[in-house]
């Protein structure tokens, strides 16, 4: 009983933290059904002087519920007979069903309101949250709780819709029942109340199932997005089998767990018809043989025994499905609160302004407890200049980028544009005048026009042509034969390397940024591509201020400054030709030993 009791107060606190801002809602729902059962119990009631009149020839019973009815009727100056009680019968339960579809309508309005408002609120949170937090998830996991999980929050309003008519409904079925017959309500209430603590244990199982059901679903999520987005390399090394075998293990384990959960579920469900059939036989063979036994009185408590253990049977229900969806709304919740813990912090309201220089003073930066990436970083680069940034991998060449594009906040030092600490800077102002181009190629399965424009309504069909001849896109786009409107595919995979990459560069130049960088733009492209991005970047040297990290030598040849990393530190600046002719530099063996 203790473990049941800290169960119910932990169900309670969270549908508090889940379902608080949904109080005056479920206060209505909670009045309705109240009146639903107010409505029901009167219409079973007058099921009794009906059947009194039919039965014993038009003289009703004697009980406390016949009386009632009898004395409303004399009270409006109706005569009562069977018809008239009838027609109050029929009235009473066709309002019942009015009443029951409304209650359904606005319950799954509410329901319906709040799984979109609390998706967008997830989306929305999501969005705005921190990189650090982002890239430590897994692919799929934070999708299935926006799709899946919240699922279960919405049914949950409904099921809690359903307890609110279930509990009114019944609480004036069981006053009707109690004044018809105290021992046979009393009797069944026992019954009932026996037969849900004998299922304790198991709908304690039900949300051990829950729970490794929901694990598993996050895995399968995971694995699949994981496999969907590298299926070509799947594919080309000939490991579809294998892949596909890693995966089928879940699935299995998953359909075991539902078999478990069914079972336990359902087989009381069945067990608890049987017993309120077997129930209802033994106390009509007590109540036959007792003096002053009333046969149309026993028909309704009848009724209203039937009612009660389907009460009975659909709060077992309720419950497992509670159980059920216990882990899920857990994991809503605390979703919820790691995105609002980690949301991107925006403590800056100063504008953009870019006229002279960008400096970093001292940077230093490390992930969490581990050592630091970077050790003391500082160079200025003045506006319209361009500066290059090699070294090899892990040294710290991305981090500065994510950096500069406040991804991430310096452990020490400032970065500072024309003498402001960027951090003083309006997040989204800085964003919008820095331009990223990455190898990481990100296109949306939309057409040209729509990814140059990304999102954003104040680019121009004037702005994306425009961008689209600076990034050496213009031409091939025209000779597409729906030329801006050519669907790219899932992520770009109906066009080259080098076309997806000139796009986005095309996307970037068109929100007309003042600072761009190139993280790794052209390591993975052929050798026409390279040049066409070569060519872009000469196009608008002088225009933009560039920040290039590249492994090839030929990108950063014609930077006014160099910088050298290795192991988070500059180790070497200079003009890439002094560098070059310096036989001691890194860049120069890198460069002879063909590294770059």
């Amino acid at each position: 009983m203790e473990y049941t009791s800290i169960t119910i107060k932990k169900r309670i606190a969270l549908f508090k933290r889940l379902y608080g801002g949904q109080k005056y809602q479920i206060l209505f729902l909670t009045i309705l059904g109240f009146i639903n059962g107010i409505v029901a119990s009167i219409g079973a009631g007058a099921l009794i002087p009906l059947f009194s009149f039919v039965v014993h020839a038009g003289n009703p019973s004697e009980d406390r519920v016949s009386r009632y009815i009898i004395s409303a009727f004399h009270y409006f100056n109706f005569e009562p007979n069977a018809l008239r009680l009838l027609i109050l019968v029929c009235a009473l339960f066709v309002l019942k069903a009015i009443l029951t579809i409304i209650f359904g309508y606005i319950s799954l309005k509410i329901s319906l309101d709040y799984s979109i408002m609390l998706q967008q609120n997830l989306y929305r949170g999501v969005l705005h949250t921190n990189w650090s937090y982002l890239s430590q998830q897994k692919i799929g996991f934070i999708e299935n709780t926006l799709m899946v999980d919240t699922s279960y929050a919405k049914n949950m309003i409904k099921r809690m819709s359903t307890i609110i008519y279930q509990c009114t409904s019944f609480l004036m079925y069981f006053i009707v029942a109690f004044t018809i017959s105290r021992f046979i309500t009393l009797a069944t209430m026992g019954m009932g109340l026996f037969i849900l603590l004998m299922l304790i244990p198991l709908m304690r199982k039900t949300k051990i199932y829950s729970q490794a059901t929901l694990g598993l679903r996050k895995e399968i999520a995971h694995r699949v997005n994981e496999n969907v987005v590298g299926v070509k390399t799947i594919k080309v090394t000939g490991v579809e089998d294998q892949v596909n075998q890693s995966v089928i293990k879940f699935f299995e384990k998953m359909k075991k767990m539902m078999m478990r959960s069914y079972v336990v579920r359902n087989m009381p469900e069945d067990a608890l018809e049987t017993i309120s059939l077997l129930f209802v036989s033994v106390v009509f063979g007590l109540s036959y043989t007792r003096p002053g036994f009333d046969f149309a009185a026993f028909l309704v408590v009848v009724y209203l025994i039937q009612k009660i253990f389907a009460y009975v049977t659909q709060t077992h229900g309720i419950i497992h499905d509670i159980n059920d969806a216990t882990p899920y709304l857990e994991r809503v919740l605390n979703l919820s609160e790691e995105i609002s813990r980690f949301q991107e912090k925006e403590e800056g309201h100063k504008p953009f302004r870019f006229s002279h220089a960008l400096e970093l003073h001292d940077v230093k930066f490390a992930y969490g407890e581990a050592d630091s990436v970077i050790n003391g970083i500082s160079f200025t680069l003045q506006k319209g200049e361009m500066i290059g940034i090699i070294g090899p991998s892990g040294a710290g060449k991305t981090t500065i980028v994510d950096i500069l594009l406040r991804l991430f906040t310096p452990d020490q030092g400032v970065i500072l544009v024309d003498g402001t600490d960027i951090r003083m800077i309006d997040l989204q102002e800085w964003r919008k005048h820095i331009g990223y181009v990455s190898q990481d190629i990100f296109l949306r399965n939309d057409t040209i026009r729509s990814n140059i424009a990304f999102y954003n309504d104040a680019v121009t069909e004037k702005d994306i042509i425009a961008a689209a001849k600076t990034a050496y896109c213009y031409d091939f786009i025209m000779n597409l034969p729906d030329k801006f409107n050519t669907m790219v595919g899932e992520r770009g995979l109906r066009l080259s390397g080098g076309e997806r990459q000139r796009i986005v560069l095309a996307r970037v130049l068109a929100q007309k940024p003042s600072i761009l960088i190139l993280d790794e733009a052209t390591s993975a492209l052929d050798n026409e591509s390279e040049m066409a991005i070569r060519s872009a970047i000469k196009n608008i040297r002088g225009e933009l201020t560039l920040i290039v990290i590249a492994h090839r030598l030929s990108t950063v040849t014609d930077a006014d400054t160099l910088l050298v990393l290795e192991n988070g530190s500059i180790i070497e600046r200079g003009k890439p030709k002094d560098l070059l002719e310096d036989e001691t530099s890194y860049f120069h063996r890198a460069y002879t030993t063909g590294l770059l």
